[in-house]
């Protein structure tokens, strides 16, 4: 092999295991998590936190999308992460609005890998398998994973009783591994879900160059 093969094999190999790591990281959290507060299905969560004006009607930016209210957004999130997540996992360090991930929370692992946390419907996941440094482009560093409490993990997840997941819309096609490679193509914030179909693994057809 010539030596840029073998730097991209690394690279991809590290990056899985970054990848495979942070999903069993979080999927024991949430089953001790289990142990203490019951099902996900009775946690508390706020939804969504999008700003509002006086009169509470939401606020829109110039391009006509609902504000994201980061503030409330950063509150709510960790309160559910100190609540539910933290307690269970081993971690560096929690940033309550990083500038470095459009100021959503930043929960920093002991590897140097980071995810970025924001409230929404679900708590939509960016993780990062090398933090700060370049490129930060999703399906190449950044991945996308939800952890969704009832009704939203079906419309999200496919599933009344998963709770934590890669990112794949519409859900009818997440186990359909040829629809899920062309919703990569297209939209890569969906690859994750290809690589978990994929068995953790970049296979030669991922449309990405690592």
């Amino acid at each position: 092999m010539t030596l840029p093969t073998l730097i991209a094999n690394g690279r991809k190999t590290e990056t899985i295991s970054r990848l495979k790591k942070f999903n069993s990281t979080m999927q024991q959290a949430l089953l001790m998590a289990q142990k203490d507060y019951g099902e996900p299905k009775y946690w508390t969560k706020p939804l969504f936190n999008f700003s509002q004006d006086e009169d509470g009607n939401p606020v829109y930016d110039e391009n006509g999308n609902i504000q994201y209210d980061k503030d409330a957004g950063a509150k709510d999130t960790i309160a559910f992460l100190n609540t539910y997540i933290l307690p269970y996992i081993k971690y560096a360090k929690v940033v309550e609005k990083d500038p470095n991930f459009l100021d959503y929370v930043a929960l920093y692992f002991n590897d140097g890998s980071v995810a970025a946390i924001a409230n929404g419907a679900c708590l939509d996941v960016h993780y990062d398998t090398n933090g700060k440094n370049n490129p930060n482009i999703h399906a190449i560093d950044r991945f996308y994973f939800m952890l969704c409490l009832p009704p939203y993990n079906l419309q999200y997840l496919g599933k009344t009783n998963q709770y934590w997941g890669t990112y794949l819309i519409p859900v009818a096609s997440r186990n359909n591994r040829t629809q899920a490679l062309n919703l990569c193509k297209t939209s890569p914030v969906t690859c994750t879900r290809l690589i978990e179909l994929d068995g953790w693994k970049f296979k030669d057809d991922y449309p990405y160059k690592l």
